[in-house]
């Protein structure tokens, strides 16, 4: 699969099970995964180049893409200029 034009697509993270001190989080009180690893990219657009590549860990907002099910994995895809950091 490859994301078409500017688009990242990105296999989120799994919230944290356990805080640092821890504490067993609740399933209710997880936030949603700000961070994931690079699965494709797409070719860019003529005026912009996309700056990561395959394996790359990205960080994103919250409320950035779309998420959706293929062969029972969640995945997101966003725009390359939701990514707000390359790590």
């Amino acid at each position: 699969m490859r994301p078409t034009l500017d688009r990242v697509l990105i296999k989120p993270s799994p919230p944290d099970e356990v805080t640092k001190g821890g504490l067993i989080i609740p399933e209710e009180a997880k936030s949603p995964p700000t961070q994931g690893q690079v699965i494709a990219t797409g070719p860019g657009r003529r005026d912009e180049k996309i700056d990561c590549t395959e394996g790359d860990m990205v960080m994103f907002p919250e409320a950035a893409g779309y998420d959706f099910e293929y062969q029972e994995e969640v995945y997101k895809i966003i725009r390359w200029s939701d990514v707000i950091a390359v790590l």
